[in-house]
């Protein structure tokens, strides 16, 4: 198989989401050559007090993707991508940014996605303490909140 896979991760979480997950992608014999990237970015619980590090908003992490893919998967192969919860936000944040662009003809390498639990209409989990400890003003939770 010649394809590239992108595992995307969630909030307050990490590319090591998919460590139990890989090696059994990588010992089934139906995705030999398949190769397998997981997609890094921020998505730290607290930006310390006068601290001159930003945390990555959506549209910083959505257009860190498309280098990330020109140097882990480059080239024409297909590309199926895998999210888990604001994973899948990001990815959608990204194809609209490429369409946006009008670089929607680079999207044609992208065959499959896969979004797990993706709060499309935002999220209840942990809704009262994300409001309680303030994280309405932190740029990745703030796109969770229920329509």
């Amino acid at each position: 198989m010649d394809a590239d896979l992108v595992l995307v991760h969630g909030f307050w979480s990490s590319p090591a989401t998919w460590d139990r997950l890989i090696p059994l992608l990588r010992d089934d014999p139906e995705l030999a050559g398949l190769r397998i990237h997981r997609f890094p970015y921020e998505s730290p619980k607290l930006r310390w007090p006068m601290s001159p590090v930003r945390i990555p908003d959506y549209n910083d992490i959505a257009q860190s993707l498309l280098p990330y893919l020109a140097t882990r998967a480059p080239g024409t192969t297909p590309i199926a991508v895998v999210t888990h919860s604001q994973g899948g936000l990001i990815l959608q944040r990204f194809m609209a940014w490429m369409l946006t662009e009008g670089r929607g003809r680079e999207l044609a390498r992208f065959r499959l996605a896969v979004m797990l639990s993706c709060p499309n209409e935002g999220a209840e989990y942990l809704r009262s303490i994300r409001t309680v400890v303030g994280f309405s003003h932190h740029p990745q939770p703030g796109h969770l909140n229920v329509l």
